[in-house]
């Protein structure tokens, strides 16, 4: 069977806000009102939907790193990262739950001097009492290391520049920080 023939249809999920009554029973709904408002570069609506011990965990070949712990340093972090990628989007390519379990396939975007550039990762999240409590970010996939992966297009890629370079970028190095130091931004 050709790679073609197993490729799966790629479905753009529509960005969402929260409620602020919103229940465990909504995990999938927390996450996506999380990216949105990741989105809209607004750390104050982030912070509302993490747990006070929040848990940013990166996945490095055959180990685990803890990125931030807490909502203090998730604040911190996202701020930073906004100063320095302010063009900065993700889109969820698809998303799939099992009780408190939420996994995504997610798409970011940002454009440097050379372009629109996107890449994608794979995230694990689990929500409890309407809150995510810990994140588990997955190496990221660039365009250029695979044949098939889809080119973000135009329209979706905000304009700046992603200093990935050296930096330590809060969501799309995560997990694959020493491979992008070691390049330069295309």
């Amino acid at each position: 069977m050709s790679a073609a023939a197993c490729a799966t249809p790629v479905k753009q999920v529509p960005e969402a806000r929260l409620p602020a009554s919103a229940t465990a029973g909504d995990a999938e709904s927390v996450v996506k009102a999380f990216v949105a408002a990741h989105n809209r570069h607004d750390v104050p609506a982030m912070l509302e939907l993490v747990d006070t011990g929040f848990v940013w965990l990166s996945l490095v070949g055959d180990s685990i790193q803890v990125e931030t712990r807490g909502r203090d340093a998730l604040k911190g972090g996202m701020e930073s990262y906004f100063r320095s990628i302010p063009t900065a989007r993700s889109t969820i390519e698809s998303i799939s739950s099992l009780g408190p379990w939420v996994s995504i396939r997610e798409r970011a975007h940002w454009r440097t001097e050379a372009g629109a550039r996107s890449q994608a990762a794979m995230s694990m999240y689990e929500v409890r009492e309407g809150l995510l409590r810990r994140a588990w970010y997955y190496p990221v996939v660039r365009e250029e290391e695979v044949g098939n992966f889809p080119r973000a297009a135009e329209s979706d890629s905000p304009i700046g520049r992603h200093p990935c370079s050296g930096c330590r970028c809060f969501r799309w190095c995560w997990g694959s920080r020493l491979s992008l130091q070691s390049r330069s931004t295309k």
